[in-house]
């Protein structure tokens, strides 16, 4: 399966912020998602 923008953003659904219990996609903590052939970059704000 080839990596999509779309993929990348469902997988970090399933990361959890272990003090608010929500993902970190639901809390706008994701600023930016890229994927460059093989290579992914995500910016996560803390």
């Amino acid at each position: 399966m080839a990596l999509t923008p779309e993929r990348i953003l469902e997988a970090l659904r399933t990361v959890r912020d272990p003090d608010l219990g929500k993902d970190l996609v639901t809390l706008g903590m994701v600023k930016r998602h890229d994927v460059d052939g093989a290579r992914v970059m995500i910016t996560v704000e803390l």
